[in-house]
């Protein structure tokens, strides 16, 4: 996990850290939003739950986002 937190440093975006999601291997969709939730530093993270539905997780952590990333999300092009 410092590895993660380290490589937010590095991260000046949110485009950047979905690319850096993207290279990794998940065994569950779910551990790919937790890992996310993790590295856009929400405040509280959402439950975890390994037989939860992706749309769920998802929503989740939308609601666990700031505004500004919120907004960061919607008009983003990428």
């Amino acid at each position: 996990m410092r590895k993660l937190k380290a490589a937010l440093v590095e991260i000046s975006s949110l485009e950047e850290v979905v690319k850096k999601i993207n290279v990794r291997f998940y065994s569950n969709p779910v551990d790919e939003v937790a890992c996310l939730a993790y590295l856009l530093n929400c405040e509280t993270l959402p439950i975890y739950d390994v037989d939860m539905d992706v749309e769920v997780a998802w929503n989740l952590l939308v609601e666990c986002l700031s505004g500004s990333v919120r907004a960061t999300i919607l008009f983003s092009d990428f």
